[in-house]
């Protein structure tokens, strides 16, 4: 599957992918554009944390268009590779750390408040609810900070202490922004 980053410094790259065989929905490229024009300014200079990374290619996405720190966070090893191959592929280590982990047990060992949060876990298997409320537990977002989840269409999240203030449905994929 072929990828590349849609906008700032890298804008153009081409990032290495694998094959379809793999067991992964990556983030349209179609919908990563829409992210980022949604969000605009607000990641130059923030700190990103981009949970189910899959390939990567949020978090690196948030890198080109001025994010200071990144942190992608996935359990399939062979795709942790891949990340690590790319981030070296932009020339970017100093400003992305990758950690291979399964979800929650991650987010107990990351300290610092983020200013972006994205979620895109594998649709219909009940992630997104239970990874929100552990956003909100180990406090891991900003009092002004962003949360973002890419799911299933279908899919109706609610959380308490989160409050949706915009959905955009691409196809069958929707991203819920919510703020504290």
């Amino acid at each position: 599957m072929k990828m590349r980053i849609i906008g700032g410094q890298a804008k153009g790259r081409k990032l290495k992918g694998v094959s379809s065989k793999e067991d992964i929905r990556p983030t349209q490229d179609r919908v990563r554009e829409a992210l980022f024009n949604i969000l605009g300014d607000e990641v130059v200079g923030c700190r990103f944390l981009d949970l189910y990374a899959g390939y990567g290619s949020v978090g690196l996405e948030a890198v080109s268009r001025g994010a200071e720190e990144v942190v992608l966070v996935e359990k399939k090893t062979g795709l942790v590779q891949l990340i690590k191959e790319n981030i070296a592929l932009l020339e970017i280590e100093a400003k992305v750390r990758v950690y291979r982990s399964e979800l929650p047990g991650l987010l107990k060992r990351l300290a610092s408040p983020y200013d972006i949060i994205f979620l895109d876990p594998p649709y219909q298997k009940g992630l997104t609810e239970p990874t929100l409320r552990e956003i909100l537990t180990r406090s891991l977002i900003k009092k002004d900070g962003l949360i973002i989840a890419e799911h299933h269409c279908r899919e109706k999240i609610g959380v308490e202490g989160l409050t949706l203030f915009r959905k955009s449905s691409y196809g069958e994929s929707q991203l819920s922004f919510y703020r504290l």
